[in-house]
């Protein structure tokens, strides 16, 4: 393991141990600690999509000991080092992408930055990407979870690098078996690589599956749930980034 890359994780623990959301990752796992402090019992199941280095997998498996968890990780070396990392645990990892149909798909894999690989090459202003470009097999998530398991999913983390949105196309079935609590990711990059933004999103899990958006700010300190207007005035603001889909009991 690169020796770098091998501390990130010891850094990353005791910032997120102290509180200090210090970067954007970092600050993503921060709230991703709090929310699963706040829905899990020992009991749930949950999802953990784009992965990464395993920190929502990581609390899944302490916070839900009994539960049963997915991991989807598309880049190679970072799902076998999930692999071995949960060998002995309830979290079952998968070197697969997620979308809206199952198929071979171009991933771009950040030979510099393995955090910033995803399934279109992204541009940043902070460092020049060294893209390599592999095939992953993508699944939709109703076929990546077995049907046996859709009606019994507590929470679904989604990390898709944009792509959240053809995530969420994908998990139809699983959706309205479980009415899972979601945790995920949504800013700039989907409209400038998916060509889906806030009206989309919105018409997805508001209007066809009944679902309450929160900032997870907000829902962490009892707000109340966003309209259209404020979600469209924080995403285009970049504000936030991290919501909370709540299902309508």
């Amino acid at each position: 393991m690169n020796t770098a890359r091998g501390l990130k994780p010891v850094l990353r623990s005791t910032l997120l141990f102290l509180g200090m959301d210090i970067t954007k990752n970092l600050e993503y796992d921060f709230l991703v600690r709090k929310v699963c402090k706040r829905l899990l019992t020992p009991d749930s199941n949950c999802i953990d999509i784009g992965a990464y280095s395993g920190e929502a997998s990581k609390i899944f498996a302490r916070r839900a000991s009994n539960g049963n968890h997915w991991a989807f990780e598309p880049s190679p070396i970072l799902s076998e080092e999930l692999k071995n990392k949960f060998s002995n645990t309830k979290v079952s990892v998968f070197q697969k992408a997620l979308g809206n149909a199952s198929k071979t798909t171009p991933y771009f894999h950040c030979e510099n930055d393995l955090s910033f690989s995803s399934l279109r090459p992204r541009k940043s202003t902070c460092f020049t990407p060294d893209y390599k470009e592999i095939m992953v097999e993508q699944l939709t998530l109703d076929k990546a979870i077995p049907q046996d398991w859709h009606e019994k999913i507590d929470l679904i983390k989604i990390s898709g690098g944009g792509a959240e949105y053809q995530i969420l196309e994908g998990a139809e079935s699983l959706l309205k078996s479980s009415n899972p609590y979601l945790l995920f990711s949504f800013d700039q990059d989907a409209p400038e690589y998916y060509q889906n933004g806030v009206q989309s999103l919105w018409n997805l899990l508001v209007k066809k599956h009944n679902y309450k958006l929160y900032s997870v700010r907000n829902w962490l300190h009892n707000h109340n749930e966003l309209n259209f207007k404020d979600l469209d005035g924080i995403f285009h603001s970049n504000s936030e980034y991290v919501y909370i889909g709540v299902p309508n009991s």
